[in-house]
């Protein structure tokens, strides 16, 4: 590794200074520890100007970066902080050196993870690797920039070169290769043109015949499109030349824009996936005066599936996060080795609280994984099946409670597949109940013309209603009459004579189903009817 003794010095300073991070923010409780699942990895992105903040300032901006990568990568789980997943590799740009090695301390405290710099930390891109989940195979090389490749100049704009290095997955043994990306922004003093794209063209030369998967992530600086963020958020205008040369390339391996394809694919917008904000205002696009943003930093992805893919969110543009940076980073989880990703399964309530799930079988698959999540909570793994298996009833269910579903199919080698979308349902466990009764419990004065109404809190079954759902009874002998149901919520008891005065009834309600089958509970109710009048004798 190229470092120099000052910068060693520096960071074992900096190191023994903080021990446990910087700031009384410190402090916070860390979220459940979680990996990624066998057969994928999570690799993230970040230029975060390091090399430009000194002081104080800077260790707060690592801390804070640090703690979004920790509290807000996506996940399946809808984003809850307590599925976050520690990234398997970090591609970091614009780091002083030493500050990538206080980085790196800090993903380790963090994550509880064995986070280790790999390679150089003096280029273009830095790359910090968790060593727990992936291994490193061979040594890492370095790509020259096809137009700054000075190797006489220690000048930084002169020099500029891309790590790249190969894993192994440890879990499934998947082989995969990272690229660390940061095209400059300005090429003119090079001398040279077209810089933007022969550099792409170069790197995907490079690792074309790279086993198992390959991801270009890092700064390239530069839209996807022609037209700028403020007139083309969702990204619909003519792509540029460099972007479609590793979308849609003549020859050699496609790679999958991470962000936008999980995007399109799932009827997102690309409005939030902005990467980079312009630190003053300037005229925009439309002619408005305002910040100016742009997407620039992307994880590429050629022969693994893009589980998800996000710019941090909600970002340092929220209220109550720290601006780290003028980047915010990416991060995208993708599976190397699994079956296909399933169907959403089918989610059905059933009595007394059981819910069944079915599912289409998917090829590859020897086991599959059933997860589970409260409202508001994060997944937790449900059961585990045998992969022939289409269906699971969930017995263990809270009465209303409403939970959501996903499954996912684990192949061969262990490798998890990308889970299916989530399904949502109720748990009904309970029978209607009687809200009201009419005439009320204990009223008195009733008109004997009156008929018995009894409103239930849910929509009864009809094949639970019978002629003896509603008795009504006088002095202990019953009343005939006829049992209707009313719109579903109502039951009445039409009786078949006028009621007699001045006497006391007593209303019983049987038990009824709902459309599950669930009964709810017996009820009843006494009135009386108005008095009988008294005759006044004559004197």
């Amino acid at each position: 590794m190229r470092r120099t003794i000052a910068g060693v010095l520096a960071a074992s300073v900096v190191l023994a200074l903080y021990p446990g991070g910087f700031g009384a923010s410190a402090q916070v409780v860390k979220p459940p520890r979680r990996i990624s699942p066998p057969g994928q990895v999570q690799i993230a992105t970040v230029n975060a100007r390091q090399n430009k903040i000194l002081g104080v300032k800077r260790f707060e901006a690592l801390l804070e970066l640090a703690k979004a990568f920790r509290f807000r990568p996506p996940s399946f789980n809808g984003g809850s902080r307590d599925a976050v997943i520690a990234p398997d590799v970090a591609v970091i740009s614009e780091f002083r050196e030493t500050n990538v090695e206080v980085f790196g301390r800090l993903l380790r405290q963090k994550f509880d993870q064995p986070y280790e710099i790999v390679g150089p930390s003096d280029v273009q891109a830095a790359l910090i690797v968790n060593t727990a989940t992936v291994t490193l195979e061979g040594e890492v090389e370095l790509i020259d920039d096809v137009c700054l490749n000075d190797e006489s100049s220690d000048v930084p704009r002169l020099r500029r070169e891309y790590p790249m290095a190969r894993f192994r997955e440890n879990t499934t043994g998947a082989q995969f290769t990272v690229v660390g990306v940061h095209i400059a922004r300005d090429y003119s003093h090079s001398g040279q043109s077209n810089c933007l794209v022969r550099n792409v063209r170069a790197l995907r030369e490079r690792v074309e015949n790279d086993a198992g998967a390959t991801f270009l992530a890092g700064d390239f600086n530069f839209r996807p499109t022609q037209a700028l963020y403020e007139c083309d958020m969702n990204e619909e205008s003519t792509p540029t030349a460099w972007w479609s040369d590793l979308v849609m390339p003549q020859d050699g391996r496609a790679y999958l824009d991470a962000a936008r394809f999980y995007h399109r694919t799932r009827g997102l917008s690309m409005k939030d996936e902005w990467t980079y904000r312009h630190p003053s205002r300037v005229e925009t696009c439309n002619g408005t005066i305002g910040i100016r943003q742009s997407r620039i930093d992307y994880i590429f992805a050629s022969g693994a599936v893009v589980a998800e893919a996000h710019a941090d969110h909600p970002g340092w543009l929220h209220a109550d996060n720290y601006n780290y940076s003028d980047h915010r980073y990416v991060l995208g989880r993708f599976v190397l080795m699994g079956p296909p990703r399933p169907e959403r399964a089918g989610v059905e309530p059933d009595a007394n609280g059981v819910i069944h799930l079915t599912w289409d079988p998917v090829e590859g698959a020897q086991r599959w994984i059933v997860y589970r999540a409260r409202k508001g909570n994060k997944y937790s793994e449900l059961a585990r099946l045998d992969g022939q298996a289409v269906a699971f009833d969930d017995t263990n269910t809270v009465h209303d409670a409403t939970y959501r579903y996903s499954i996912a199919a684990i192949g061969p080698q262990g490798g998890h597949g990308v889970e299916a979308g989530a399904a949502w349902t109720t748990a009904d466990a309970r029978g209607p109940h009687v809200s009201s009764i009419t005439p009320r419990r204990g009223a008195e004065r009733v008109d004997i013309d009156t008929n018995i109404r009894v409103t239930f809190d849910e929509f009864v079954a009809a094949s639970s209603v019978s002629p003896g759902t509603i008795r009504l009874y006088r002095n202990g002998r019953r009343v005939a009459g006829r049992v209707v149901r009313k719109g579903g919520f109502v039951v009445k008891f039409n009786p078949a004579n006028r009621l007699r005065k001045g006497e006391r009834y007593t209303v019983v309600v049987s038990p009824v189903q709902d459309v599950l089958g669930n009964a709810g509970p017996r009820a009843a109710s006494r009135f009386e009817t108005q008095p009988k009048r008294r005759r006044h004798r004559r004197r």
